[in-house]
């Protein structure tokens, strides 16, 4: 199962940034970012511009796995992997829009849980979750389990 939010993906941008404040600036931004940039996606199916599409597919993509929006990640890929079908039908868009704004939601929601509960910083003790990329600790994993979408 792919967590909503890979905690330790967030730790390893403070850990790069050596400053868990601006870290959190940034997946702050990428969350305020996230509507405007579906919106663009939405534009871009219902205008059928592929270049559009990619470029706007491609961003999301890439920003998702630099804040650890692992879900999100995982279906702009699998969208990605299907532009060679374009122009995708309008069940199809509308399929699209419906999981990626659901995959929005989650992370935000994941997000918010995480900074409400200040659990960025390692525990002493860390016992890795084999279901989490990365390095973690308990707390981390008690973050992923209760962020990740019901099956």
């Amino acid at each position: 199962m792919i967590p909503v939010l890979e905690v330790a993906v967030v730790r390893a941008l403070a850990a790069d940034l050596r400053s868990t404040r601006e870290a959190l600036n940034f997946v702050d931004r990428f969350d305020a970012l996230l509507s405007s940039r579906l919106q663009k996606i939405h534009d871009a199916l219902m205008t059928q511009d592929l270049e559009q599409m990619n470029v706007a597919l491609l961003g999301l993509h890439t920003s998702a796995a630099m804040v650890g929006a692992a879900q999100l990640h995982h279906c702009t890929g699998r969208i990605l992997g299907h532009l060679s079908r374009w122009p995708f039908s309008a069940t199809a868009s509308r399929a699209i829009m419906k999981d990626l704004a659901k995959e929005a939601v989650q992370f935000t929601r994941a997000y918010r849980m995480m900074r409400s509960r200040r659990n960025l910083h390692p525990d002493p003790d860390p016992a890795p979750d084999p279901d989490v990329a990365g390095h973690t600790t308990a707390r981390t994993t008690r973050v992923a389990d209760t962020a990740r979408s019901p099956e």
